[in-house]
């Protein structure tokens, strides 16, 4: 049975501490390019009834890292939600596992007068053993460091490369 938390106790145990820099929701990235999940085992989709609607990063053998303003409207309904990972596709050649725990920041606000979402972030839990020895998923390598300004960063995730 799926579990809905309304605490911090999720957020704390995966140290999620801080202020993330508020993203407008129509935001889009462009000219991506395409990439093998091999190189990117980490990243999985998050599905409700089985349809995509957004992206996460695995970051330990049960938590996965999204955007709370995706979890959020299904927080009531955890139990339609599941991750998929596995597969450079997010239609087929991977493996869906069920999300048993999700909790957004708790300061998180779903609609902010700006559009911009500050603590826009959210962890999910699986079943402990659902992502062991399952091929091209595995944990993001997280580093202790502080990244400084300007740093080039890289997005992974599904979408189109053009339009």
């Amino acid at each position: 049975n799926a579990v809905q938390a309304n605490d911090n106790e999720l957020i704390d145990d995966i140290h999620i501490h801080g202020k993330t820099k508020g993203v407008a929701r129509s935001g889009r990235i462009v000219n991506g390019v395409p990439v093998s999940i091999e190189n990117y085992k980490f990243a999985v989709s998050l599905r409700i009834d089985d349809q995509y609607f957004c992206g996460g990063s695995i970051i330990s053998v049960p938590h996965v890292l999204s955007a709370a303003h995706c979890v959020y409207p299904f927080l009531k309904n955890i139990s339609r939600m599941s991750v998929y990972g596995g597969s450079t596709s997010p239609f087929s050649g991977g493996v869906s596992i069920p999300v048993i725990r999700a909790v957004n920041h708790p300061d998180f606000k779903p609609n902010p007068p700006s559009g911009l979402h500050d603590f826009d972030v959210a962890a999910l839990t699986v079943p402990t053993n659902a992502l062991r020895g399952r091929p091209n998923m595995a944990p993001i390598s997280i580093q202790n460091v502080q990244v400084p300004a300007g740093t080039r960063c890289y997005v992974v995730g599904w979408g189109w490369t053009d339009f």
